[in-house]
């Protein structure tokens, strides 16, 4: 019985780069999205395209499966028109050599919108964990994240999460933290407010990631293998324009 599409070019590009993603996370142990939660949507998006197979988040699940390293998560490659062992460079191949027209642009500025969102979340999880506040409400994030027009980077993101729960920090000092949900309305009203400061600040645009590769498996494949874009990952809105700037760095 086959499962899954037929061959890479059927699968498309959001696919294939889910799929070499977790496949890398064989190879490097690296989280294969920014959180454990966009993660496990990955497993679930490769597991309803007939790729995989995963009995659920168990990291218990028994010598059968393979386990994503940090998040522990089963899996099993059930892709009936590849061998796991021949399809990773298959996967990669086609990522890069994939057209620049309008439709795989916008496909891949797709993609990386998703990532923004994903890799802003994990750093203001961080940043609620250092001051002991719940990380699940770095979820608020998206509804803010949707709306806001024009677009910001991902280092922009990141300079509104960390103002954001410092504000939420104060408010702990003055309340105390049992006032738990005065604090987090505090934090998602900063959240709002800050989105258009970061916008106008050449400052906030500067709140990047660390140099070389992002750390999770997706994010590594997208910058390396789908888009040319070293650090302007986190320095530019996505965007069709900003897709290969680190290509035409490297060749001047």
């Amino acid at each position: 019985m086959q499962t899954g599409p037929d061959t890479i070019d059927d699968l498309g590009i959001p696919g294939s780069l889910q799929l070499a993603a977790l496949l890398t996370t064989r190879e490097q142990r690296v989280p294969l999205a920014p959180t454990s939660a966009a993660s496990w949507q990955v497993i679930e998006r490769l597991s309803n395209l007939g790729l995989i197979d995963s009995p659920g988040p168990d990291p218990h699940a028994g010598p059968a499966y393979h386990y994503t390293p940090i998040e522990a998560y089963p899996w099993r490659f059930t892709w009936s028109a590849y061998m796991e062992g021949a399809v990773l460079p298959a996967l990669l191949e086609f990522l890069r050599q994939l057209d620049r027209d309008e439709p795989t642009l916008d496909l891949r500025v797709s993609v990386w919108r998703e990532l923004a969102l994903w890799e802003a979340q994990s750093f203001l999880e961080v940043q609620l964990q250092r001051h002991h506040f719940d990380p699940l409400w770095a979820r608020d994030l998206g509804f803010i994240y949707h709306s806001s027009q024009p677009e910001l980077s991902i280092g922009q993101w990141r300079y509104v999460a960390w103002a954001a729960v410092r504000h939420g920090a104060s408010v702990a000092q003055r309340l105390g933290t049992s006032a738990s949900e005065r604090i987090r309305e505090g934090i998602f009203a900063q959240l709002q407010s800050r989105t258009s400061y970061a916008r106008g600040s050449a400052w906030a645009a500067a709140f990047g990631g660390p140099p070389g590769l992002p750390r999770s498996s997706i994010s590594r494949v997208f910058v390396r293998d789908l888009c040319s874009l070293d650090q302007h990952f986190w320095s530019a809105p996505p965007g069709p324009e900003h897709l290969f700037l680190g290509a035409s760095q490297h060749t001047i």
